[in-house]
């Protein structure tokens, strides 16, 4: 094989190491939710950047979270 087709050979694989590694998918997660009187406890037990978490509302209004892998955030009335 030649030069140029050894440098064409690493430049592919390189690319294709990069394409794949772009491509994982994230890893699944699994959360425990359960209301409490003025809001929500999350309890992460796998695959979460966090253990426990909460979100409260304004009492006597309905509110919304967004509960993911990275934490959990309030969100606006749909």
């Amino acid at each position: 094989m030649s030069k140029k087709g050894y440098i064409l050979a690493v430049a592919v694989l390189l690319l294709a190491t990069v394409t794949v590694g772009a491509r994982e998918p994230s890893p699944p997660f699994a959360v425990e939710i359960r209301p409490t009187t003025n809001g929500i406890t999350a309890k992460c037990s796998q695959g979460c950047d966090w253990i426990s978490l909460s979100g409260s509302c304004d009492k006597g209004k309905k509110c919304h979270f967004l509960v993911t892998q990275r934490g959990i955030e309030s969100v606006p009335d749909p």
